[in-house]
């Protein structure tokens, strides 16, 4: 506890050096998932999200079904939104933590967030066929020439299509 209360008081340093004493201490083994996510917390409010992030995996890994999986996969959902801007890596990690043994208000916030990347990912995709219509609508030359690519490759798939489809009845 009083480790917790460093790093609620911003001591951040001590609070780190005082769960890390913890862990090797052995005398919290039973606790050892509990104090790893706070010590992976650390890492996250000190601004090492490498060193977080290979935490709460060792978490996540180690862990499984447990409440603090659940904790250390909404961490890894955060870091890699927030920080790293991967969102198809934070979808993942917020989807796992919604099913997950995380507290109720975790979940609630993992929930949220997955609705909010999927919201999006609409968006963007929306935006995308806009920008590709702009694209087009401003140089006619390269919607010619995509046609054309895109014709070139069907015809090179519909060929291989057909031989896997000859070899096959071939061995019947």
């Amino acid at each position: 506890q009083h480790a917790l209360l460093l790093k609620d008081l911003k001591k951040l340093d001590e609070s780190e050096e005082e769960l890390n004493g913890l862990l090797e201490g052995g005398k919290f083994k039973a606790q050892t998932d509990r104090i790893m996510v706070e010590l992976g917390e650390i890492y996250y409010d000190k601004g090492n999200n490498e060193k977080a992030v290979q935490t709460f995996k060792e978490i996540d890994s180690t862990y499984k079904n447990t409440q603090a999986s659940g904790m250390a996969s909404f961490m890894l959902g955060k870091i890699y939104e927030r920080k790293f801007g991967v969102y198809d890596s934070a979808y993942k990690y917020y989807t796992k933590t919604a099913s997950s043994l995380a507290p109720y208000q975790t979940k609630i916030d993992a929930s949220t967030n997955v609705k909010n990347i999927d919201k999006y990912f609409t968006i963007k995709k929306t935006i995308d066929g806009y920008e590709k219509g702009f694209l087009y609508l401003t140089n006619p030359t390269r919607y010619m020439q995509d046609s054309i690519d895109y014709d070139l490759a069907y015809k090179e798939y519909m060929d291989e299509v057909t031989l896997k489809v000859d070899s096959m009845a071939a061995q019947a």
